[in-house]
C-alpha cells in the first residue's frame, strides 16, 4: 500500500460511513467501533491483523511501538506514518461534516490526489 491508496481507502471509508467509531459512553474514537464503525486507520487494517489491544494507541505506536510481531509495521511499509496519523486526527478530533475539507487539506500536505471528493460529495 501506498500513500495514494491509503489515503483513498481511509477517505472515502470516512465521507462514506459519515460518523465517529467511538464508545458510547465516553466518545473516545475506536479503530473498531459497535456497529462495524471504523476509524480512519481502522478502515486500513484487514481484519486479519487486528486486534483488539490496538484500542487507546495511536497510529503511529502502533505501527512503531506497540506492534511487537511487526506485522502492522510491515503492512503499513509503504505508508507515511505522518499521514496515517494526519488521517486519525481528522476522524478523532473533528465533526464528520468538516472531513472532505480537512481530507483536501491532507492530500495536498501529503502530494495526493483528492480531486475525486468533491465529485464523491455531490
Amino acid at each position: 500500500m501506498n500513500n495514494q491508496e491509503a489515503f483513498d481507502i481511509a477517505a472515502k471509508h470516512l465521507l462514506t460511513q459519515n460518523k465517529q467509531s467511538a464508545r458510547p459512553i465516553d466518545g473516545i474514537c475506536l479503530y473498531r467501533g459497535p456497529n462495524g464503525l471504523m476509524c480512519a486507520v481502522g478502515a486500513l487494517i484487514p481484519d486479519e491483523l487486528y486486534e483488539a489491544q490496538f484500542e487507546g494507541h495511536t497510529a503511529d505506536e502502533l505501527t512503531n511501538t506497540y506492534d511487537g510481531k511487526g506485522k502492522i509495521a510491515e503492512y503499513f511499509k509503504g505508508v507515511d506514518p505522518g499521514l496515517l496519523s494526519h488521517l486519525q486526527n481528522i476522524h478523532d478530533r473533528f465533526k464528520p461534516e468538516e472531513w472532505a475539507e480537512l481530507l483536501i487539506d491532507c492530500a495536498e500536505c501529503f502530494g495526493l490526489n483528492s480531486v475525486w471528493i468533491l465529485e464523491y460529495k455531490k
